[in-house]
């Protein structure tokens, strides 16, 4: 550094001046190394000679733009760029390249326009490359069509940049028919480009064509990078296909890759999906250092393979190595706690149970078997705040769950409580019987739909003056006319589930994911999620509403306490679970249906 000081002092010494040349190196020496002093301290050595020449030397000041662009100074880039007298293609290039880099990528379309419409420029394969990847990153498909007939007819569109940067476009923006019409027109491309379409072809489904383009890139001896591997698995963890995922594994160890945790984490993606939990856990046991994401890769190939109680185990060691979970590994062990405690004990249990538990720390969305994310769900600000959608195996409505939230679940076996037969409407009128002795003498407790208040379905349930049960549907639990539990059910041959979500407490902004549903119960009067839910906490202690359950529950059964680790499920091997994640594909597809039918009603 003290070498670069002395190159620039400004004292009366017989130093030589910087040349042209030596400048420019200097400078891309310090955007290349982001040293933001150095690249100043030229800077002013190039204000102070400037103050003797009359002419604006364009190559400096374009070395001056590309250095503040890449050391994250863009508004400095911005002001030197628009204090240019004249500028050349080099003068956009530079600018453009960094407003790419940083996310401005609307703010290149506007440069681009006026480069060729204001200075009449004539863009090169770099500019074409850098508005083409702008129009992808900001979803502007349709000026990205318009500027491929502009590189077209400017005889650009065989560079490889330009040819790299509209597959990318293609694909991020679902057109994968154009995506490949430009990936087969000619042969010659990087790894990047091969990647870009695989990524492409996987996130839209298209995996016997990722298969062949994989092919294409050992034909073409193209060398694979940890990218191409990434993808690869992930071909091959959604096609199943443990032959071609064990070969791209041996592929992999053959040339030596160098595994980091994407590559590690897909392979045990791929594994959990073609259900080989053992290799799984043999890369997974591999690795010298394992982050959350790795861990939480291994906790969804245990649940995916129904191994509950090893995904549970698998976070206490989790916890053990002090990993801090994400919102993730909380979806996974909510997943692996329903699958445990509910649906292996509706499907391989022959005990009645009560199970009585909490939600997790961190926001979930659980939606029944039925429900359609597009019509119930704001799926946009869940993809952006990356919120765990679950599907569990039960009917019922949508739910946020947190920590706010208190779960009942009654599994029972059908001739388990006298006079309730295994039909949704006798088993909530029973539940609204066992439910009016828990908050009994507790606010307005009633169990409403459409209107109709339970204490007068209770009366003539009591008393058999109803004999269609099943032309009444009773499904929330108020008091007055707020909401505060809501239920699912699932009925098998020989045994039901009546699972009941609480709102002890909930937070305001989380139920901004929920959408106002098209179907609601009259009494709902047109009301917005806070004004038609209440907290069930302004009404009960938490331990007195459990004493209650439990104490109500003892009317009909006589109540022992279990360890769920402990459980005998002698069909365990038949039993096969349905509670799952939604995959980040279904929920942009969900996304891009909302906004179609925006665009429709618009």
């Amino acid at each position: 550094m003290k070498g670069h000081s002395l190159i620039l002092s400004t004292s009366k010494q017989n130093h030589a001046p910087l040349s042209l040349e030596d400048t420019i190196k200097l400078l891309k020496v310090s955007a290349d190394t982001k040293n933001l002093k150095l690249g100043k301290m030229i800077h002013a050595h190039l204000t102070i000679l400037s103050e003797s020449h009359q002419n604006e030397n364009i190559a400096q000041t374009n070395s001056l733009i590309n250095f503040y662009a890449k050391c994250d100074q863009i508004p400095v880039a911005r002001q030197l760029f628009d204090n240019m007298h004249h500028r050349n293609v080099v003068s956009y290039s530079s600018l453009m390249s960094g407003y790419l880099h940083y996310g401005f990528s609307m703010e290149n379309l506007k440069l681009f326009k006026s480069m060729v419409s204001v200075e009449n420029m004539r863009p090169n394969e770099y500019i074409f490359a850098t508005v083409l990847f702008s129009c992808s990153r900001s979803g502007k498909v349709e000026e990205g069509k318009q500027y491929h007939g502009y590189v077209m007819k400017s005889g650009l569109a065989f560079h490889q940049y330009v040819r790299s940067a509209l597959i990318d476009l293609y694909a991020k923006c679902h057109d994968m028919r154009m995506a490949m019409q430009v990936f087969n027109a000619l042969p010659g491309y990087d790894v990047f480009s091969y990647n870009s379409i695989l990524n492409g072809l996987l996130e839209h489904g298209y995996l016997r064509e990722g298969v062949e383009v994989l092919s294409r890139m050992v034909n073409e001896c193209v060398n694979w990078d940890t990218t191409t591997y990434v993808n690869a698995f992930g071909i091959c963890a959604c096609l199943k296909d443990l032959k071609l995922g064990l070969q791209v594994h041996g592929q992999m160890l053959k040339n030596d890759v160098q595994i980091d945790a994407f590559i590690s984490s897909a392979m045990i993606n791929m594994y959990g999906k073609c259900e080989k939990i053992s290799n799984a856990r043999k890369v997974f046991d591999g690795l010298k250092t394992r982050n959350v994401v790795l861990w939480t890769s291994m906790l969804a190939s245990f649940f995916q393979n129904g191994y509950y109680e090893e995904a549970l185990n698998c976070y206490n060691e989790m916890e053990e190595e002090d990993i801090q979970p994400n919102e993730f590994t909380f979806a996974v062990l909510l997943n692996s706690a329903a699958g445990l405690s509910t649906e292996k004990l509706l499907r391989t249990s022959s005990d009645n149970w009560c199970i009585i538990n909490d939600g997790a720390d961190t926001p979930a969305i659980v939606m029944g078997i039925s429900g359609k994310p597009s019509e119930l769900l704001e799926v946009g600000s869940i993809l952006r705040d990356q919120v765990p959608v679950i599907r569990r195996f039960t009917g019922g409505g949508t739910v946020v769950v947190d920590n706010g939230t208190v779960f009942v679940t009654l599994i029972c076996n059908k001739d388990a409580v006298p006079g309730v037969q295994p039909y949704p409407r006798s088993i909530m009128y029973w539940s609204g019987l066992l439910y009016n002795e828990v908050f009994r003498g507790t606010g307005d407790f009633q169990l409403r739909e459409n209107g109709k208040r339970f204490y007068f379905i209770l009366f003539f349930y009591v008393y058999n003056v109803i004999e269609d049960f099943d032309s009444i549907l009773l499904l929330d639990y108020v008091f007055g006319d707020r909401k505060f539990g809501g239920n699912a059910q699932s009925i098998t041959k020989n045994r039901w589930i009546h699972h009941t979500s609480f709102l002890w407490d909930y937070k305001v902004g989380n139920m901004a994911y929920l959408k106002q549903p098209a179907r609601a119960p009259k009494y709902r009067l047109a009301r917005d999620h806070t004004k038609f839910i209440c907290r069930m906490k302004d009404y009960m202690p938490r331990s007195v509403f459990i004493e209650n359950t439990i104490e109500s529950i003892e009317t009909y059964f006589s109540v022992q306490p279990a360890n769920l680790e402990a459980i005998d499920t002698s069909s365990e091997a038949n039993f096969v679970h349905s509670t799952r994640l939604l995959t980040k594909q279904e929920l942009e597809e969900a996304c891009e249906s909302q906004l179609e039918n925006i665009g429709v009603n618009v």
